[in-house]
C-alpha cells in the first residue's frame, strides 16, 4: 500500500510548539479528539485520542483503525483502546491538574466523563492555542495548499470548454468534481464550525447566485433538496448571465480555496464594473497586508472603498445577509484563523495563509467576484493562483 505520511519532522515541531504553548499555559496536559487536531499533531485521521503533556509525554489511543494508525503516525507510544474511559484510565498517573480540551468543538458527553473520571481535575479550553498554532503554516503545509491551488489552475482553465447554453449548474458542477477527483483531490473539505458542512464549493448560474441560505458566506445556491440547502442545483444557464464558480481543492490533507465568474457572451456593465472593482479591493487587501496593517483597519478601509462606489447593500451577500468577514485562513480545514473582519486587532502574521474573497451579490441578477488563496511572507503576500482574476467571456 502507498502511505502518504506527514514527514517526522513536521509532527516533532508541532509537538514541541504545542508543549511549549501549553507550558506557558500552565496546562498539564491536553486531550485532542477532534478528527483535524488529530491529524495536525499525530499525522493519521483514524478514530482516536491524542495525549500531549507538557513534560513530554505524548500517546496516542486508537479505537479504530490501529494498524493503519500505527502505519500513518511517526508517533512511538500508539494503544488500542475500546472507549475513552479506557483513556481517561491511563491518564490518572500522570500531572493532570489542569486538562486543556477542545471546548469549541468536543462533545459534551466527553467533557462529562472527563469531569467524573478524574474529579479533582480543572478542565480548561485549550481551542485557542490550537487554533492560532494551526494558523501558521510551515513550509510544509504551504506546499500542499500550492499543490492544491494548482488543482484549481487546471480546473479553472478546463472550464470554458464544458459550458453549454441550457446546461444546469448540477452537470457542470459534475465535470469540474470529477476533473478534480481523478487528479488527485481528497473529497473530504473539513469545516470546524458546528454542523459546518462544503461539497466542492458553488456553481451557481445567475440568479442562483443571490440565492440566499444557512452558509456563511456571500453566496449559498439552492443545492438540490431541503436536506442538502446549498450549492448546485438545477437551475440552467442563459446567455449573458453570470457564471460564478467558488470551489476548494484538497491535496494530502490541505486546502485551497477560489472563485472566478465566466459567461456565455457580455454580462451587463453593472455587473462587469461590480467585478473590477472587487479585483480593486484584493489589490487594496493585500497592499494593506503587506503594510502590516491591523486586520480591522483593512476591513475598514475596504469598506469605505465598497461605499463610495455606491456598492454596500450588494457586498458580501445580499442586504440583511451580508458576511461579516473578507478573507479566511485555509489550511486543514476551510474555516481556520486568521479571519479579517471589524473585530480583527491585529496584523497578519508571517505563516499565515488566507482566501481573500470580495465578493457582490445581486438580488435576482448573481453574484461577482473574486477569490485567491495567499500565503502571507515576511515582504509579501505571495498569491498561490494564476488562472486570470478578470470575467472569462465565452
Amino acid at each position: 500500500m502507498n502511505v502518504f505520511c506527514v514527514p517526522t519532522h513536521e509532527i516533532d515541531r508541532r509537538l514541541t510548539l504545542f508543549r511549549d504553548a501549553l507550558d506557558t499555559a500552565s496546562i498539564d496536559l491536553a486531550i485532542i479528539a477532534q478528527t483535524s487536531d488529530l491529524f495536525y499533531y499525530s499525522g493519521t485521521a483514524q478514530s482516536a485520542f491524542l495525549v500531549v503533556s507538557k513534560t513530554g509525554e505524548t500517546m496516542l489511543f486508537v479505537r479504530k483503525y490501529l494498524p493503519r494508525a500505527q502505519r500513518e503516525s511517526p508517533l512511538h507510544v500508539i494503544h488500542p483502546v475500546r472507549r475513552f474511559r479506557d483513556v481517561l484510565d491511563a491518564l490518572k498517573p500522570l500531572p493532570h491538574t489542569r486538562i486543556g480540551i477542545e471546548s469549541d468543538v468536543l462533545p459534551v458527553q466527553l467533557w462529562q466523563q472527563i469531569q467524573a473520571s478524574l474529579p479533582n481535575t480543572e478542565i480548561v479550553d485549550a481551542s485557542h492555542l490550537i487554533r492560532r498554532q494551526r494558523s501558521l503554516k510551515s513550509v510544509w503545509e504551504q506546499e500542499q495548499i500550492a499543490h492544491a491551488a494548482g488543482m484549481l489552475d487546471e480546473v479553472f482553465a478546463a472550464i470554458p470548454d464544458w459550458i453549454q447554453a441550457g446546461m444546469q449548474e448540477i452537470e457542470l458542477a459534475a465535470r469540474i468534481e470529477a476533473f478534480l477527483r481523478v487528479r488527485g483531490h481528497q473529497g473530504f473539505l473539513p469545516m470546524r464550525a458546528f454542523n459546518g458542512v462544503i461539497h466542492y464549493g458553488n456553481v451557481l448560474f445567475g440568479s442562483g447566485g443571490a440565492v440566499r441560505g444557512p452558509f456563511d458566506g456571500p453566496t449559498n445556491g439552492a443545492g438540490l433538496y431541503p436536506a442538502t440547502p446549498g450549492g448546485a442545483g438545477r437551475g440552467r444557464l442563459n446567455p449573458g448571465e453570470p457564471i460564478f464558480i467558488d470551489l476548494v481543492a484538497g491535496y494530502n490533507g490541505y486546502l485551497a480555496d477560489a472563485t472566478r465568474v465566466y459567461a456565455l457572451g457580455a454580462l451587463p456593465d453593472r455587473l462587469m464594473d461590480a467585478h473590477a472593482r472587487s479585483i480593486d479591493l484584493q489589490n487594496m487587501i493585500v497592499t494593506g497586508i503587506e503594510r502590516k496593517d491591523e486586520a480591522s483597519l483593512v476591513y475598514q478601509h475596504v469598506l469605505e472603498f465598497v461605499r463610495q462606489a455606491g456598492l454596500e447593500d450588494r457586498f458580501m451577500g445580499i442586504a440583511g445577509d451580508q458576511a461579516s468577514f473578507i478573507a479566511h485562513g485555509v489550511g486543514i480545514e476551510i474555516d481556520e484563523l486568521p479571519i479579517i473582519t471589524s473585530r480583527s486587532e491585529f496584523p497578519l502574521p508571517v505563516g499565515s495563509v488566507i482566501a481573500i474573497e470580495p465578493k457582490f451579490v445581486f438580488d435576482g441578477i448573481g453574484a461577482v467576484g473574486i477569490e485567491s488563496t495567499w500565503i502571507v511572507e515576511e515582504r509579501q503576500a505571495k498569491r498561490l493562483m494564476r488562472y486570470p482574476d478578470a470575467v472569462t467571456v465565452i
